[in-house]
């Protein structure tokens, strides 16, 4: 695989190591305000994805949900979040 910046290809390394030293560059307001958006859009990832897992329990689709997701949640929210005991999941029966 291999990335396009200003008309110049770069294997996978070396776009690394070329983001690396423009980060490094960048001044800690600057690191500040990219940090932040960072932080945003992994709230709200982590939201949609909680939404989109328990959607997918109440529909009986707990072969699409990650395994953290059917262990007891850790603020009980009043949904079903966890896999019912004795479940079959992973196994063949």
């Amino acid at each position: 695989m291999s990335w396009r910046i200003s008309n110049v290809l770069f294997s996978v390394q070396d776009w690394q190591l070329y983001m690396g030293n423009k980060w490094e560059k960048l001044s800690e307001q600057q690191k500040s305000e990219y940090l932040t958006h960072y932080r945003k859009a992994l709230e709200e990832y982590k939201h949609d994805m909680q939404v989109w897992e328990e959607k997918m329990i109440r529909l009986g689709n707990i072969d699409v949900v990650r395994n953290e997701a059917l262990i007891e949640p850790k603020e009980h929210s009043g949904r079903v979040s966890r896999r019912p005991r004795g479940s079959a999941r992973g196994r063949k029966e």
